[in-house]
Formats: C-alpha cells, sequence, structure tokens
C-alpha cells in the first residue's frame, strides 16, 4: 500500500509539474506575442521616418531630386526615385540643397540648346555674360523660380556661385578633368569629382529635345 500510495504520489507530482509548465508556456507565448505586436509598431515608426528622410517618398516628394534632394541634402520638393549626391564643400550643398541635379542614376535630362531640362523638375539656362563668359541659372523644381547662378569665366576653367542676388558664395577652379577646388569661406577644398559621391546628372548627361517636358 505504501509502495502504491508513492507511486499515486509521483504521478500526481509529474502531471502537476507538466500543467505548470504549460501555463507557463502558454503565458510566455502571449507575452511574446505581445512584444511581436509592440515590435510591428515600432515597425510603422520606422517606415514613417524613412519616408521623411527620404523627402516624403509617398507623399510626391521622392527620396530625391530635390524632393529627393531633400533626401540627403535637406531639399525641398520635387520629384524622383534614389537620394541625390552632393560632393561639394557645405557652401555649395547649402546653397543648391533645394535645387540640385538628379543623380547620375536617378534621373534624365533634356537640352533644348541653351536651356537643360532634369526630371526632377529642375532647369539651367545658359545666357552669355556681359564682356564674355557665361551666366547659368538653376531654377526650383518648378522650373521657373531662380534658385542660384553661376558665372563662368571666359576660359571656362573657374565658376563662381552665387545667390541669385549676386552675392558670391564660392568659387570653383577645374584643376583636371576629375580634380576641382573649392574656395569659400576662407578654406580650399579639393573635390574627386570622379568620386561615387559626385556622380550626378550634368548638361553633359542630357539628350538633345525641341522643347522641355512639361
Amino acid at each position: 500500500m505504501r509502495f502504491s500510495q508513492l507511486g499515486l504520489i509521483v504521478v500526481g507530482l509529474m502531471v502537476g509539474a507538466t500543467s505548470f509548465m504549460g501555463c507557463k508556456g502558454s503565458n510566455g507565448t502571449t507575452s511574446g506575442a505581445g512584444g511581436q505586436a509592440a515590435t510591428g509598431g515600432g515597425g510603422g515608426g520606422l517606415a514613417a521616418g524613412t519616408g521623411g528622410h527620404g523627402g516624403g517618398g509617398a507623399s510626391g516628394g521622392g527620396v530625391t531630386g530635390s524632393g529627393g534632394a531633400g533626401g540627403l541634402t535637406a531639399g525641398g520638393g520635387g520629384a524622383g526615385v534614389s537620394a541625390v549626391r552632393d560632393c561639394f564643400p557645405p557652401c555649395i550643398a547649402n546653397l543648391r540643397k533645394t535645387c540640385e541635379r538628379p543623380s547620375l542614376d536617378g534621373g534624365t535630362c533634356v537640352s533644348t540648346g541653351t536651356t537643360k531640362c532634369y526630371s526632377n523638375g529642375i532647369r539651367e539656362i545658359q545666357a552669355t555674360a556681359d564682356g564674355g563668359g557665361a551666366i547659368v541659372t538653376f531654377t526650383e523644381p518648378d522650373g521657373q523660380t531662380p534658385c542660384y547662378k553661376v558665372a563662368v569665366d571666359d576660359t571656362g576653367a573657374i565658376d563662381t556661385y552665387e545667390t541669385t542676388d549676386g552675392q558670391q558664395v564660392a568659387v570653383l577652379r577645374i584643376v583636371s578633368a576629375d580634380t576641382y577646388t573649392v574656395t569659400c569661406d576662407g578654406t580650399t577644398t579639393t573635390v574627386d569629382i570622379s568620386s561615387q559621391a559626385c556622380a550626378m546628372l550634368t548638361e553633359s548627361s542630357c539628350t538633345s529635345a525641341a522643347t522641355c517636358p512639361p
């Protein structure tokens, strides 16, 4: 009898332990599910943050462009599909942060002659300067509002970046095919334009067209 009673006690303890573990596992699963739900909520926050970082990809600002440009260079609204790059010093990058041309792999360009039209809405308009050289005006993504100007000397080797009212911001000198120097704020910076950070569309990337796209 004592042996039988001991056996019943052992069986009872095993059943109880199993039941206890099952409850704990159930609670753990419920708790885990709650954790997953919280993670999902965090994912929503990340998606919203990504949209913000991209300049509002889903809202039309584009992750590029100058809307996108805005993505990496704190730009404003525009169209585009990938982040705009700017390898120049802050004095120039800030001057054109809302009106930078698309990255090489993120847009297109057509040329009507003196006007280059970029797919993020920016236009590059060239006019002859008094005394030689040229004045190139870059617009905002609306294609109309001037954003900044570049005065190109008659040798084509020196570019002076200016605000729309003619205030000098920086002077760029072409040293070689791949090397520029930019002087601003009392500092001269050497820029390697062959680097990936400089891979943006320029006038040489444009195809000919009778008119700019609407």
